[in-house]
C-alpha cells in the first residue's frame, strides 16, 4: 500500500506572483479541478521533467522576452 503524503511531506514556502500569473493558475486549477497549490506543483513538475528529458532547456535562449509573456498572462486578451 503506498504511503499517503503528509504536511511534513512539504516545505512550506511563500511565493510572490503577479496578479495576472496568480489568475491564470487559478483558472487552470479550476479547470483541471485541482487545488491552487497541486497546480503549481503540477506545472513545476511537468517543466522540471521537461528539462530532464531533454525537451526543453533550463536556460531559456528567450529570456529577454519575459516581460511581453508576463505582460500577455496580466492582459490574454491584448494584442502582442
Amino acid at each position: 500500500m503506498p504511503r499517503i503524503e503528509t504536511q511534513k511531506d512539504y516545505v512550506k514556502t511563500a511565493l510572490r506572483l503577479p496578479p495576472g500569473l496568480h489568475s491564470a493558475i487559478r483558472q487552470a486549477a479550476a479547470q483541471s479541478e485541482r487545488g491552487f497549490n497541486a497546480e503549481v506543483l503540477f506545472r513545476l513538475r511537468c517543466s522540471i521533467a521537461l528539462v530532464d528529458r531533454g525537451k526543453a532547456s533550463p536556460v531559456s535562449s528567450e529570456a529577454s522576452t519575459l516581460g511581453p509573456v508576463e505582460a500577455s498572462i496580466e492582459n490574454p486578451h491584448s494584442s502582442k
